[in-house]
């Protein structure tokens, strides 16, 4: 304990002078013992942090509020919104076959995505027929896009 106090001591002695917490390599120079056994102390003397801790100047707030939660941001969802929308907007374009072909394969608009053999049977046509749809589709969809490349890469 009489080493961790001095290695303690060190850092708030040289925080103060350096104006910034030293690095390990500083700390150890200062309190005149090896890195290793430094890095060692640090580890050691680390004391856990409860979740509840309030921080910040009021005591409304715990550390817990300030983690980040797992599940979408609001901008994330607005940036998923508005890409649903363009592709929307891109298949919209398609002749009405070919675009409901796609919205039906991949569950645009309806429940979950469909099967070419499904699609065929909703459309009453043959699986080749909505094969070659969705493959006409795919290919006006890469022309159409190619100014979405810019927008998708940001």
């Amino acid at each position: 304990t009489e080493t961790l106090n001095k290695l303690k001591k060190g850092q708030r002695e040289l925080s103060q002078e350096l104006g910034r917490t030293p690095t390990v390599t500083e700390l150890a120079e200062y309190v005149e013992l090896p890195e290793e056994e430094v890095k060692d102390l640090l580890c050691r003397a680390r004391q856990p942090v409860s979740l509840e801790t309030k921080v910040g100047d009021g005591d409304d707030t715990e550390l817990l509020d300030l983690l980040a939660s797992e599940g979408s941001q609001p901008e994330e969802l607005v940036d998923g919104e508005c890409l649903r929308m363009d592709m929307r907007d891109l298949l919209d374009q398609l002749p009405d076959l070919q675009g409901r072909v796609l919205k039906m394969r991949y569950g645009i608009d309806c429940e979950e995505p469909m099967s070419l053999s499904s699609i065929a049977r909703e459309l009453e046509m043959s699986r080749d027929r909505a094969r070659s749809l969705e493959r006409r589709a795919h290919e006006e969809l890469r022309r159409l896009s190619k100014g979405m490349v810019s927008y998708l890469a940001a």
